[in-house]
């Protein structure tokens, strides 16, 4: 069972998934400026956290210089639908 955590981790790490999902390969710099974490340490913190409690399968491609969300494992993330995309009609 997770620990506990405030609702400001949960909506970072919300944001940091949603990131990550949207924009395959984004580097570290430019993911702790897009998430607005405060330090480079406190996203590995998240990502340990989300690997190890919930079971998200986030990677880091060398070639590609920057994290991947391979599985979001048992996190259930918040759907938040991008105003500039069009959807298709049922």
């Amino acid at each position: 069972m997770p620990k506990s955590i405030s609702s400001l981790r949960i909506a970072r790490m919300n944001r940091l998934l949603t990131t990550l999902r949207d924009r395959p390969g984004i580097g570290r710099s430019e993911l702790l400026t897009t998430v607005e974490y405060t330090s480079p340490r406190t996203l590995e913190r998240d990502i340990c956290f989300l690997r190890d409690e919930f079971g998200v399968k986030i990677v880091y491609h060398r070639s590609q210089g920057g994290y991947c969300l391979k599985d979001v494992g048992e996190f259930v993330m918040l759907y938040r639908e991008d105003p500039g995309r069009t959807r298709e009609p049922p």
